[in-house]
């Protein structure tokens, strides 16, 4: 009874900290995303549709996730839509490359890559004048995958990261927090984080999901307490 309890309570931890990241809409990120929209409607109109049905899908996703998991493929199209909108503000100051491996099948928690993503736009590429690349990542190790979401941006220290990760602080971090402590909730420590940044160099942010069943979760993502 006490195990069930605990991943009752688990289960709901995660599910608040779901609704968190949902309620956090970036008003500059609306703000900016129609503006760049409004300036491309008179030269390219149907660039500027297109960026609205991106717009569209990106709050629609953002606002409408009420299961544990989705799959991986819908993650990504969240993380396009994102990046879609980001792109045509920022031009050639963003570029992204995707390297995925075969991602059928695999179940992730809803905006687990996003938030990611964000943070190495915003932190990373666009303080840079030249600008970046953001590299989305996702390959199949040893019991599950891995997902990597890395830039060439201008990086952080080390204190930096360990705010990040055990610290709620400015709330324009706080997505990374709330995402490492989601991921620990339902899949346990081999999900945390793995945040490796160097000033000026770069950050990659890296994190497991376990495809098999383990003491730590479920396949279909479930946290379980037993063995622990």
């Amino acid at each position: 009874l006490e195990l069930s309890r605990m991943e009752h309570h688990a289960r709901l931890l995660a599910k608040a900290e779901l609704r968190a990241l949902q309620s956090q809409i970036n008003p500059h990120f609306l703000f900016n995303a129609l503006n760049t929209i409004i300036s491309i409607c008179r030269r390219d109109p149907e660039k500027a549709r297109t960026l609205l049905v991106h717009l569209g899908e990106f709050f629609r996703k953002n606002l409408s996730t009420g299961r544990e998991t989705v799959p991986l493929e819908q993650e990504i199209e969240h993380v396009k839509a994102y990046l879609a909108i980001e792109q045509a503000r920022f031009g050639d100051r963003l570029k992204v490359v995707f390297d995925l491996e075969s991602i059928s099948g695999v179940m992730v928690p809803p905006l687990i890559l996003q938030p990611l993503v964000e943070n190495a736009v915003k932190h990373g590429i666009f303080p840079k004048r030249e600008g970046g690349t953001v590299i989305i990542r996702a390959k199949s190790v040893d019991g599950g995958v891995e997902l990597t979401v890395a830039d060439d941006g201008v990086g952080f220290d080390e204190a930096t990261i360990e705010e990040i990760l055990y610290k709620e602080g400015p709330t324009d971090r706080i997505g990374l927090f709330n995402v490492n402590r989601r991921l620990e909730n339902l899949y346990g420590p081999q999900s945390r984080l793995k945040i490796t940044s160097k000033p000026m160099l770069g950050t990659a942010v890296r994190f497991f999901i376990p495809t098999a069943v383990s003491k730590w979760g479920e396949a279909d993502g479930a946290y379980s307490t037993a063995g622990r």
